[in-house]
């Protein structure tokens, strides 16, 4: 696959279907990651019938996704 994107570009948080896994090579700029443990996947707010969850983990509200804060956070930068 090929994934290419401008600066900004952003993707919701969603757990890659297929249970697939890839290496990304990032060719310029750079990329913010965020993990979760699958254990804390309640505290995301995952939608119903899909790999996608409610929750934006770049602009949360405490007041729309008050378990949000009990989610254990990986993050990374990637250049």
């Amino acid at each position: 696959s090929l994934f290419m994107g401008a600066n900004g570009t952003e993707s919701a948080l969603h757990i890659d279907s297929g249970g697939t896994n890839f290496w990304l090579h990032l060719l310029s700029g750079k990329k913010e990651w965020r993990f979760y443990p699958r254990r804390d996947l309640v505290f995301l707010y995952p939608q119903m019938l899909s790999s996608h969850f409610e929750v934006d983990v770049f602009r949360s509200s405490e007041l729309e996704h008050p378990l949000f804060k009990y989610a254990e956070e990986y993050h990374a930068i990637q250049e």
